[in-house]
């Protein structure tokens, strides 16, 4: 790759469909010049999402080193092809920006003292953008959480990798109360608990600039709910019955069916009649591209992602949400949470 100077450098590091949007949103905004890399976590988030204007993009494999201290031996082999990434168009870029999900995350986490290490010259800036539905579960970390990131600069790893250094933080458990944070991307109503002044909004996608005439078809997302027990096959008829008589209520065109990545044979919520989408193709891309108003299942990250791109544009609904099995404070943060980005929830 020739170098090509840029004064500004932006890596984003994405694990999830969801971030590799947001990312796509955030690069393509920009117009100073700046040259944007893609460091993905999954081969799959390499592919053609929104925009096409990435400088580079490159797959992290998390498992690329086997056997004793792999997690530290691969990590140091990702800083070395993020640093020839960033030697490549620059040797004296005035600002470096990392944007990632999280600080906590190992991998990404080291970038930040690595660069500011090699590239002392530039200002190393971090950006937070959405994850998904796990956001709701932030606060602040507890004093052993503290402790364990401490741990991971002791002078054993320090002694037998020097090249790898933690960023430690505390307070709010993704690093938003950090100096070295400059953003944090969100959506409209999606309340975090993070510094205000910090946040950005980003727009939702709307349909109608995306070119698609709106219809009233419906998307039901399946769900895995035996693998860890979630739910009861009564309890499962009862979601059915209930999401049949929503079809009637909201007078829907087709209804697709999208099963689950990790779809166990159960085909929870599939009904005859319903439209199976065969090709596997992630569920953001999907809501982007195909008209669908309306999208209906019971918790499944898939309503927190159509309200948080689509925004109006789509009416989520989460049945029988009330039935799962889990804890009951974390059964409550999670309806706050999707009924704060604009979900509906319909209990049976």
């Amino acid at each position: 790759m020739p170098q090509i100077e840029s004064d500004v450098v932006r890596l984003f590091f994405v694990k999830t469909q969801l971030e590799r949007v947001v990312a796509d949103m955030i690069a393509s905004s920009y117009t100073d010049g700046s040259s944007c890399f893609l460091f993905a976590y999954k081969e799959v988030l390499l592919d053609d999402f929104l925009w096409e204007g990435w400088r580079e993009k490159q797959y992290l494999n998390l498992k690329q080193k086997k056997g004793i201290f792999s997690g530290q031996r691969t990590a140091i082999k990702h800083l070395e092809s993020i640093e020839k990434v960033v030697l490549s168009v620059c040797v004296s870029a005035k600002s470096i920006e990392i944007n990632l999900s999280r600080l906590k995350n190992n991998n990404s986490n080291y970038v930040i003292e690595r660069l500011k290490s090699r590239f002392s010259h530039a200002e190393v800036k971090v950006n937070i953008v959405p994850h998904g539905s796990s956001s709701f579960y932030r606060g602040q970390l507890s004093e052993k959480e503290v402790k364990k990131m401490r741990n991971k600069n002791n002078f054993l790893m320090r002694s037998l990798f020097p090249l790898l250094k933690y960023f430690a933080f505390k307070g709010e458990r993704y690093g938003a109360d950090e100096p070295v944070v400059q953003t944090i991307y969100t959506f409209p109503g999606h309340v975090l608990d993070h510094p205000k002044a910090k946040a950005i909004e980003f727009d939702h996608f709307d349909k109608i600039q995306l070119g698609s005439d709106l219809k009233n078809d419906i998307l039901i997302v399946g769900q895995p709910v035996y693998m860890r027990e979630r739910l009861s096959p009564d309890q499962v008829a009862r979601i059915d019955n209930r999401i049949s008589q929503l079809i009637k209520e909201v007078g829907a065109g087709d209804v697709y069916f999208l099963p689950h990545p990790r779809e166990d044979g159960s085909m929870c919520f599939f009904q005859e009649g319903f439209k199976l989408i065969e090709y596997k193709e992630p569920l953001e891309l999907l809501l982007l591209k195909r008209t669908f108003k309306t999208v209906i299942s019971s918790f499944s990250t898939g309503l927190f992602t159509s309200k948080m791109i689509l925004g109006e544009a789509c009416n989520s609904y989460a049945v029988g949400m009330n039935l799962i099995n889990v804890p009951d404070d974390e059964l409550q943060q999670l309806r706050q949470g999707f009924q704060s980005v604009g979900v509906e929830l319909i209990d049976v």
